[in-house]
Parts: structure tokens; sequence; C-alpha cells
């Protein structure tokens, strides 16, 4: 299994996995136009992707669902309260996925799990390939990592984690003290800090891709969230490639064979 982030952050967010042949998209708050190109850098056509998963409704997330499902005609897999809460998707493409169940999706499963955020019924994932057992999971929106999260992601090979904010750089910056608090909250958006402590207790043999994701342009930078992770993942002994997930193009592929891999904090 191989799987791409093609955008990531307030401006949109969407991923994309292959394998044997088929494709799941995870989330797509692009426009199509954007999509196509994106994923046409990672050599995937739209109409080959089979389904889409909807982690929540936020406009950064669904932008381009609705339209996207219609013309290329994707089943939509979410929540009960995210698809109630999504517009105008194409009658019959909603699929519903209940918290901590598994539903088959031709080359892979996928299992829902709870997380906190303020939305209606969010979620994140862990997709399985049914060949060969690769998983990735999931979780870019969510102002803490639960414990049953954190036992959902336990054994990953591929970890695509929220390191949205600096806490200092959001303390003092231009945001009005209601939205800071909104994001420093337990519904709110994972911090760097903290995104570092989860990484530290997921660290295993196995994982050998982590992927930071959904980093704010004002209250982060790139290298304060490397550098976080970084130490953590170095304490904890691992040996594998962190990426920082781009706003603005594709980063990946992630799940390159072993003899391709990298090793080493890239």
């Amino acid at each position: 299994m191989r799987s791409w982030v093609l955008a990531s952050g307030s401006k949109g967010n969407a991923l994309v996995l292959e394998s044997g042949g088929e494709r799941l998209l995870v989330d797509c708050g692009l426009g199509t136009r954007t999509l196509a190109r994106r994923l046409a850098i990672a050599g995937i056509a739209p109409q080959s992707i089979g389904a889409l998963l909807l982690t929540h409704e936020h406009n950064d997330h669904t932008r381009g669902a609705a339209a996207a499902a219609a013309k290329w005609g994707w089943q939509v897999l979410a929540s009960t309260g995210t698809l109630a809460a999504v517009r105008d998707l194409p009658s019959g493409c909603r699929l519903v996925l209940r918290h901590n169940a598994t539903r088959a999706l031709g080359a892979f499963e996928v299992t829902g799990i709870r997380v906190p955020h303020d939305a209606a019924e969010p979620m994140g994932f862990v997709v399985t390939a049914r060949s060969g057992g690769a998983r990735l999971g999931i979780a870019t929106d969510l102002g803490e990592v639960p414990a049953p999260l954190l036992s959902a992601f336990e054994r990953l090979d591929v970890l695509v984690l929220e390191s949205n904010h600096d806490e200092g750089m959001l303390r003092a910056g231009p945001y009005p003290p209601y939205l800071k608090q909104r994001i420093l909250a337990r519904t709110g958006h994972l911090s760097n800090a903290a995104c570092a402590t989860a990484l530290g207790s997921l660290v295993h043999a196995r994982l050998r891709h982590v992927v930071l994701a959904h980093l704010s342009e004002v209250n982060n930078e790139p290298g304060l969230a490397r550098r976080s992770a970084t130490a953590a993942l170095r304490r904890a002994g691992w040996r594998g490639v962190l990426h920082v997930a781009a706003q603005d193009a594709p980063t990946g592929p992630c799940g390159a064979p072993a003899a391709q891999l990298r090793l080493g904090l890239a």
C-alpha cells in the first residue's frame, strides 16, 4: 500500500491511498481541478478512485466532496453525523461507518475511531490493505489523543497525525481570544507538543513513515513541528522517515518497499 498527502492545512486537506490497483481518498477539501492536478503528480486518475472517506464536515475537508463524488461516481463513507452535515452529496452515494466498526471497501478495510473535535461526529481512520495487511492511521483534527485512538493506532506502517500549532506562537499571535481558546480546547487542534507526546507512545518496529499534518500557516512553522517530533521519536529509538505535509504540494509516497526505504529521521 502506498499513500500521498495531496494537501494538508486550513486551506484544504486530501490524502490518497493505493493498493492492489485500487484507490481511496481521505477527505476532499480541494476543488476538482486542483485535486485532479495533485492526483496527476502521484500518477493517479480521479476516476480510478473507488470511494471517499470523510473525517468530518468542516469545509477544509469537504469543499470539493459533492462535486467530485458527482463527477467521478465515488461512494462516500463517513459517520452518520458527518453525512448529515455535508451538503449536496449525490443521492445513493452515502455509506455509513460506525465508530469502532470496520467496513470492507474493495482492496481495503476501513475502521472508524471517534476523535475529539468540534464537529458533528468526527472520526479518525485506520485503513488496512486486504492484501499484505499494511496499515495506515490518520487523525488530523483533534484537540487531544484519547486512549482508544492510541490503541487503534498500534502497529501501523504509516501514521498521519496532526501537529497544528506551536502553543507559544498561538498565544502570542494575531488570532482573537475566542479563536485561540477554540484551538486550545480538547475539541480543538493538536499542538506540536501534544503530537510529540503521542508519537513517543506509538513507536514500534513496524512503523516506517510518520507524517505531520494540518500545520497552521499562522501559528506554526515546519521546522518547529519537525524538531518537536524528531526529539520525541529519537528518545523512543525510532528509525523511519519523518515527513511534514505541505498545503500546496503532495507529500509522499509513503509505504515504499523495505528495500527502497531510506531509514533515519529525514
